[in-house]
C-alpha cells in the first residue's frame, strides 16, 4: 500500500468534510475516507493504478494557482421536470426559475457559454423565449436535452431561429434494447431523428454516452465512427455512470455496471484496433494539461480529452498522439512542471514542441490552439466547440463527482459552474453537483 497525496472528502453517511488518502493497492486506486463519527470508507477510483498514478503526480505538480477562478462556462438550472422516467438518473427537484430571476442572472455574465439545463428542458414552455434572452445578453446558449422532443423538426427550427447554435444530447448506442432497459421504452428512433434534424439545421451537436458494462459497452467503437462521419458533431463524450443513481438505491443488478475511465478506454482499444489505449491517452494528456497551464486557462484532472484531426472515418483521421511522439516527449513535459518561473516554463516548452512536434497533419490543431490562446489574451472571450469548425473533433472521457469520489483538490480545475435559484452563483460544478446530491440524501 503506498499513499499518493492526501486531500479532503466527504463523509458518505455524515456529509461533514473529511480528510481522506489517495492510496495505490493491488494494482488499483482507492480513496481511504477517516470520519470521527463513522468507519473508515474505501472507494475504488482507478483500477489501472500505474496510469492514475502518472496522471496523478503530473498535474498535481502544475502550478494550479495561476489559472481563473471564476467558471469559464455556466449551466443555468431551470427545470426539475422529465419525459422520461429512466433507471440511472438521480433526478433533482430545484426550483424552477422565473423569466425575471433568469433575465437578472444574466446581466452579470457576459461572452459565456451558458448550459441551458435541468431534467429535461424541452419540458418548458417558454424555452424559445429563455433561448433569445440568452443571446441578446450578450451569452450563448447551449441546451442539454434527451432529443426526444428535437425529433420534431418544427418545434426545432423554432428553437434555431430564436438563437439556439448549440445542443448537448444523450446517445446511449445503436440497439433499441440498451434504451428499453434504460429507459423503459425503445427512442432509438427518435434520437436518430433527432440528430439528422441537427445535421439538416447545421447546429453545433455533443454526444455524452453513459457507459454501462454489459449493456452499451460493445456500442462505443460505432457510436465513435458515426460521430466522426457527422461534420456538426463536434464532440463524443464517454461518462462513467454515478456512483449513487436510482438502480444503486433499488439494489437492482445494474448496480455493479459501473466502469472506470480506464475501463472504458480498455474496450476501446480492443474496438479500434489498439488505436486508442490507455498508455496513449496517458502521455497526451500530460500535454493537454500543459496546454491549457500555458493559457492559464482550469482543466479538470477527472477528465481526458483526445482531439482527432477529422477525415471521412475514423480509420482515414489522425488521432492527436499519432502525429507527436508524446511519450518521447515526457522528459521534457516533467521538466515544464517543475520549473518554478513560469515565464521561462512556457518558453521552454513552447521551443521545444515547435523543434520536436512540427507536423503538416497538426496544422488545424495548430490553428484552434492559437485561436484559443489569441481570443483568450486580446478579447477574454473563449472559443468554443461549435467555432472549431470541422477539421478538429473532440474525443473526452468523463468521471462526475459524486459524494462518495468527491476530492476537493481534485475539483478545482473544474472550468464549468452553475448557477440556480437554490445555490445561486457556484463557479464550480462539482461543488453545486454536491450540494444538490447531499440534499437529495438528506430527504
Amino acid at each position: 500500500m503506498a499513499l499518493l497525496r492526501r486531500t479532503t472528502a466527504i463523509c458518505s453517511k455524515c456529509f461533514n468534510k473529511i480528510p481522506a488518502d489517495i492510496i495505490e493497492s493491488d494494482d488499483s486506486i482507492f480513496m481511504v475516507k477517516r470520519c470521527k463519527e463513522h468507519t473508515e470508507q474505501d472507494v475504488l477510483i482507478s483500477k489501472e493504478a500505474y496510469y492514475y498514478k502518472e496522471l496523478s503526480d503530473f498535474y498535481f505538480s502544475l502550478n494550479l494557482k495561476n489559472t481563473e477562478k471564476a467558471g469559464l462556462y455556466y449551466n443555468f438550472h431551470m427545470n426539475s421536470r422529465c419525459n422520461l422516467k429512466c433507471t440511472n438518473c438521480p433526478g433533482t427537484e430545484l426550483k424552477e426559475p422565473s423569466i425575471d430571476f433568469i433575465e437578472k442572472k444574466l446581466k452579470n455574465l457576459k461572452d459565456k457559454k451558458i448550459g441551458i439545463w435541468g431534467s429535461e428542458m424541452t419540458e418548458r414552455n417558454d424555452l424559445p423565449k429563455i433561448i433569445g434572452l440568452i443571446r441578446r445578453s450578450g451569452n450563448i446558449p447551449v441546451l442539454y436535452t434527451n432529443g426526444i422532443k428535437l425529433a420534431d423538426m418544427k418545434y426545432l427550427r423554432l428553437l434555431k431561429r430564436s438563437g439556439l447554435t448549440a445542443v448537448y444530447l444523450r446517445f446511449e448506442g445503436f440497439d433499441g434494447s440498451i434504451y428499453r432497459r434504460l429507459y423503459g421504452e425503445n427512442l432509438l428512433s427518435a434520437k436518430l431523428t433527432a440528430l439528422k434534424n441537427l445535421e439538416k439545421l447545421n447546429i453545433s451537436t455533443s454526444i455524452r454516452t453513459v457507459v454501462k458494462k454489459g449493456i452499451n459497452d460493445n456500442e462505443l467503437a460505432k457510436i465513435l465512427e458515426y460521430c466522426i462521419k457527422k461534420p456538426h458533431i463536434k464532440c463524443l463524450m464517454f461518462q462513467t455512470s454515478y456512483f449513487n443513481c436510482i438502480d444503486q438505491k433499488n439494489n437492482d443488478e445494474t448496480s455493479n455496471r459501473r466502469m472506470t475511465i480506464e475501463e472504458i478506454i480498455r474496450i476501446l482499444e480492443d474496438q479500434t484496433n489498439k488505436r486508442i489505449s490507455n498508455e496513449k491517452v496517458l502521455y497526451a494528456q500530460k500535454a493537454i494539461y500543459s496546454l491549457f497551464d500555458i493559457v492559464r486557462l482550469k482543466k479538470a484532472f477527472c477528465n481526458r480529452d483526445i482531439p482527432i484531426i477529422r477525415k471521412k472515418s475514423l480509420d482515414d483521421s489522425s488521432i492527436f498522439y499519432e502525429l507527436i511522439d508524446f511519450k518521447g516527449m515526457d522528459d521534457i513535459l516533467k521538466r515544464y512542471a517543475k520549473i518554478k518561473n513560469r515565464k521561462r516554463a512556457k518558453a521552454y516548452l513552447i521551443f521545444s514542441l515547435c523543434l520536436r512536434a512540427f507536423n503538416v497533419k497538426l496544422i488545424p490543431l495548430s490553428y484552434l490552439f492559437l485561436k484559443i490562446a489569441i481570443f483568450r489574451i486580446f478579447t477574454r472571450k473563449r472559443t468554443l466547440l461549435s467555432d472549431i469548425g470541422s477539421s478538429v473533433f473532440l474525443l473526452s472521457f468523463i468521471d462526475p463527482c459524486t459524494i462518495d469520489n468527491f476530492d476537493f483538490d481534485a475539483t478545482k480545475g473544474c472550468p464549468l459552474g452553475e448557477i440556480s435559484q437554490d445555490y445561486g452563483t457556484q463557479d464550480s460544478l462539482a461543488i453545486s453537483s454536491l450540494l444538490k446530491e447531499m440534499r437529495r440524501k438528506k430527504k
